[in-house]
């Protein structure tokens, strides 16, 4: 008789909130999703990372915007596409975009040089029809490059 009420006592002394096996499952199966995540988060980070930290497609946004405005007022007649080299003439002003040692510069009336793109591997103008200039670009950062086809 002692022996059973040291026991009745022991589990009413004993009553812990304690996980059941299905609990248990449940929370292990969320726990192994969850790392299962972070591979793929860690690789993700990676490449955002390297694409955040790269200038050279930002520097050709600036470019693109640069020549874009530049051209959009001028006739086609006024623009002079030759190898490697574009020439535009607007009222008494010349400008010229010019593409050697791997940089595209811009030089207003024969003066001062305006690095415009670094880190250049091709430079490709052509006119379309009368109608369009095409700008081929091959850009190298990171030795990584970037094709890049911009049409005005």
């Amino acid at each position: 008789m002692i022996k059973k009420l040291k026991k009745d006592i022991a589990y009413k002394n004993n009553r812990f909130n304690a996980f059941t096996l299905i609990e248990m499952l449940f929370s292990f199966s969320i726990f192994c999703i969850v790392l299962s995540l972070i591979p793929p988060l860690f690789q993700t980070v990676t490449v955002l990372n390297k694409q955040v930290n790269d200038t050279s497609l930002i520097n050709f946004e600036f470019f693109a915007q640069d020549i874009t405005r530049e051209l959009n007022d001028i006739p086609i007649k006024n623009i002079t596409v030759e190898n490697n080299h574009l020439v535009v003439k607007h009222e008494d002003e010349l400008t010229n975009y010019t593409f050697t040692k791997e940089k595209i510069y811009k030089t207003i009336d024969g003066k001062g040089n305006i690095t415009l793109l670094q880190n250049l591997k091709d430079f490709k103008i052509a006119k379309i029809n009368n109608k369009y200039i095409m700008v081929d670009i091959i850009l190298i950062e990171d030795n990584q490059e970037y094709y890049k086809t911009l049409f005005i």
